[in-house]
């Protein structure tokens, strides 16, 4: 996939993500102001609104299931991409609504669509899931080759919709077909824009949301790196880090790469807390997601449920359930109607066993029922089957990956059974060269891969390479003999030998990443291969650490060691705080200089760097915000339909995200501005644009509630939410939109309700706010008499009257025209005066 910026583009990748990364955290609860909009479709149409793409077909109705004209969608899309829609050159369409001309413009220009004819649009036509298919490949650049299994996708729509494909935005409507020709839904566009808007933003957290009492699950919208996004220490609950808040809670990548599963040793059920993510690299390790800290409300109300029944060859059923247990209570287990003793798996809160004996092949029944989850609430009787497995293929060797001088990676194609001669021992694996046969001396299991598949094994390097002359490199042939392993059924491997090259190491470690110990005495630095012994030779003057305050630390010498354990050895202890204290809360770097490492044989580390944040670091404390309307200084009225609102301290952009703030509950008025009005960027000024508000007195305004939420300081702390009772004032003109002649008598209509001020004594009076003609002539005071008051009952007409017209030019039998005038007392009933110059003809 590619994404790169076109013509007239003006996406604010900032703004987007402040958005949805805030909205995300309850999307359900935030989409409710629509009735019409399911747990499906509450994210993507949160979105939508958040971002001012849409704001529904009605204040209660988002239209989900409604068909989408091309216009709308062009709208939609116009407004995602942030293209410019005033400035685009005119395409040429003539059917396009005046709604929707800005937005068929820029998408031709940006050349996404030349619509359906030199002339024509196709405005009023309903999109088809392959037109929007080819809008977003070209809006968005996506490319990728998918294999298509849909029937019914035609050449010119097949690179778009591979596209699509390849990226997983869409699976299509069945698996045969796309649905090409069929129209889009406004929900499945919603979708649709969403899910391009995620693959194409920068790395971010996506949500934070409870799965049961004990499990959080922390949704990113790019796959991320197994290491830091499993790395305890990149958590934090209530700015406490997660192994320090519990520690036996674990992190888990899921096998989407895209989400984190946290599991808790003790329930968190009726709480709400802050969780912090932060430090989690992507996948190719490019980037660092930017940190987050979202709420997480735990209110587990819902039954466990049986997620999974296996049959192993030890002659076990398992039974997994779909999230922790109390294992205190023993579930019912029945196994084709005999009642089993079933328990709990050794270290597991979401398994239990029972000794049970099905033949290979046979289908078995199975009744799961009386378990309960963690805060005990109980599952729904289980009925199934299991069948047992009928295996009689032996384990093979997937591949084979050199991991250090003399050590290989060898992983399997299945795990291997625990019985005794089962699993591969030292001496098994071995290699030819020449006429002679060496054997491994070491084959341990790799406890990193909880398949169970991978296996380090260590040959002796004078075998390899030679004892007096060694050589850099040397191919020799692998070799297992038949039978040397078995998989849990017993079946054994097939002999196998490969040709494979050892290659001498002559390269460096490098470092990969840093935490923080779980004693908070030291750090954990992991490099990409690993040491000699447990007393890697280190020059200790080369690692340097730095708070952010620009203080040094230097390693220790006595307490640098390697962190023992199976695939530790690539870890590097440093300590640099005296005795047993704990390092202080801080953003540290660790910087190593060339040559401060050497591995197994002596080749020298490269220079590197990494950022460990231990407890809350620099800055845990939220800003908050409160009303300054004393610094209002240039607002047309004292504080009125003009914010200035200050921080406690120095905020981000996040304070301008005019989607951060809410007036009375509603979205700011489109053409709001909002801008940091000190260079200490703890001050931001918001004003309302006119013809936006059309309640409250003029002079002193009247009461609404501007909402802050959202807003970050530069560590990342989001304010709590908050609520400033602000000032508006009406600042939307009465119009005058017609009149109507009885004789010598006008009645005025206006499109809101006029002020007392409206009536007036005598002619001067009435002149002084309209400009009246009859005919060409203009009425003038003369000697008449005429006046002015507001009808009874309806405020929104005045009636002239004319009892004399002596001198006045007024002839009703004329054509009359009134024009409104400044500089006089007409004013709506807020205080704010009437627009001027406005005329109309009396009928």
């Amino acid at each position: 996939m590619a994404y790169q910026p076109k013509s007239y583009r003006k996406f604010i990748a900032t703004a987007a993500t402040a958005t949805l990364v805030a909205s995300a955290v309850a999307p359900a609860a935030a989409a409710t102001q629509f009735t019409d909009v399911s747990e499906k479709y509450a994210e993507a149409v949160q979105y939508l609104v958040d971002n001012k793409i849409t704001v529904g077909m009605s204040p209660t109705k988002f239209g989900v299931a409604e068909n989408i004209i091309r216009a709308d969608a062009a709208v939609w899309l116009a407004a995602a991409l942030g293209l410019d829609t005033t400035n685009a050159p005119d395409a040429g369409f003539t059917d396009v609504p005046a709604r929707a001309e800005g937005a068929a413009n820029a998408l031709k220009a940006a050349g996404i669509t030349s619509g359906k004819t030199a002339t024509t649009f196709g405005a009023n036509d309903t999109l088809t899931r392959g037109e929007m298919a080819i809008w977003l490949q070209k809006a968005y650049d996506l490319t990728g080759e998918a294999e298509l299994k849909f029937t019914d996708v035609a050449s010119q729509y097949q690179s778009a919709v591979k596209a699509l494909v390849a990226n997983e935005i869409t699976s299509g409507k069945t698996p045969t077909s796309f649905g090409t020709d069929q129209e889009i839904t406004r929900g499945d566009l919603a979708i649709f824009l969403y899910k391009v808007e995620l693959l194409t933003a920068d790395p971010k957290v996506v949500s934070v949301s409870a799965i049961n009492a004990k499990q959080v699950e922390v949704k990113f919208n790019k796959t991320v790196d197994k290491a830091t996004a499993e790395d305890e220490a990149n958590y934090k609950v209530n700015d406490t880090v997660l192994s320090t808040f519990d520690a036996g809670a674990t992190a888990a990548l899921q096998s989407d790469k895209k989400s984190v599963v946290i599991t808790f040793t003790n329930s968190q059920n009726k709480t709400s807390f802050d969780l912090t993510v932060s430090n989690v690299k992507t996948e190719d390790k490019a980037q660092t997601v930017p940190s987050f800290k979202g709420v997480v409300t735990v209110n587990d109300a819902t039954a466990p449920t049986v997620a999974k029944v296996e049959y192993t060859s030890a002659g076990k059923v398992v039974v997994t359930f779909s999230e922790p247990m109390n294992t205190g209570v023993t579930p019912i287990v029945r196994v084709n109607g005999t009642p089993v003793a079933a328990n709990f798996v050794a270290g597991s809160q979401t398994q239990v066993e029972a000794t049970v004996t099905v033949a290979k092949g046979a289908t078995a029944t199975i009744y799961v029922a009386g378990a309960k989850d963690s805060v005990n609430n109980e599952m729904a009787i289980y009925n199934g089957s299991f069948v047992a497995p009928n295996d009689s293929e032996g384990p093979a060797i997937a591949s084979v990956t050199q991991l250090g001088h003399n050590k290989l990676k060898v992983v399997l194609t299945e795990a291997l059974g625990t019985t005794a001669g089962y699993e591969l021992a030292n001496n098994e694996f071995k290699f030819l060269l020449g006429s002679t046969v060496y054997s491994s001396t070491a084959a341990v299991k790799d406890t990193n891969d909880t398949s169970g598949k991978t296996y380090e094994v260590t040959f002796t390097e004078a075998d390899i390479y030679g004892a007096t002359n060694p050589v850099n490199s040397q191919t020799v042939t692998l070799i297992l003999d038949k039978d040397a392993i078995k998989d849990v059924y017993g079946n054994g491997n097939a002999a196998f030998n490969q040709s494979f090259t050892f290659n001498a190491d002559k390269t460096g470690p490098s470092l990969v990443s840093g935490k923080l110990s779980d004693d908070k005495q030291t750090f954990e630095l992991t490099f990409n291969e690993e040491f000699l012994g447990t007393d890697p030779d280190v020059d200790e003057s080369k690692i340097i650490i730095t708070d952010a305050n620009g203080v040094r630390f230097g390693a220790l010498a006595a307490t640098t060691v390697v962190k023992a354990g199976l695939g530790n050895e690539k870890v590097l202890v440093v300590d640099f705080v005296s005795g047993t204290g704990t390092i202080p809360n801080g953003t540290y770097t660790v910087q190593l200089q060339a040559g401060a490492v050497k591995d197994a044989k002596a080749n020298l580390s490269s220079a590197g760097s990494v950022t460990i944040v231990v407890g809350s670091g620099n800055d845990s404390s939220k800003p908050t915000a409160t009303l300054d309307i004393e610094n209002v200084t240039d607002a047309p009225q004292s504080g009125v339909n003009k914010f200035v609102i200050d921080f406690s301290e120095e905020v981000t952009a996040s304070a301008l995200n005019l989607g951060n703030y809410l007036l009375d509950g509603r979205a700011l008025p489109s053409g709001t501005v909002a801008y940091f009005n000190t260079t200490d960027k703890n001050s931001v000024t918001i004003e309302l644009p006119a013809n936006s508000v059309n309640i409250g007195s003029t002079a002193t305004g009247t009461d609404a509630l501007l909402s802050v939420s959202n807003v970050a300081d530069k560590a990342g702390n989001v304010l709590n939410p908050t609520n400033l009772t602000v000032k508006i004032g009406d600042n939307t003109p009465a119009n005058l939109v017609s009149a109507q002649k009885l004789g010598n008598t006008l009645v005025l209509t206006f499109d809101e309700a006029l002020h007392a001020d409206a009536a007036d004594a005598a002619i001067a009076e009435v002149l002084a706010n309209y400009t009246i003609k009859s005919g060409s002539s203009t009425v003038v005071a003369g000697t008449g008499a005429a006046t002015a008051a507001l009808v009874a009952g309806d405020s929104k007409k005045v009636q002239i009257t004319f009892s004399n017209t002596t001198g006045t030019n007024y002839d009703p039998a004329q054509t009359i025209t009134v024009t409104t005038k400044s500089g006089g007392d007409l004013k709506d009933s807020n205080g704010l005066a009437v627009k001027a110059d406005v005329t109309v003809t009396a009928n």
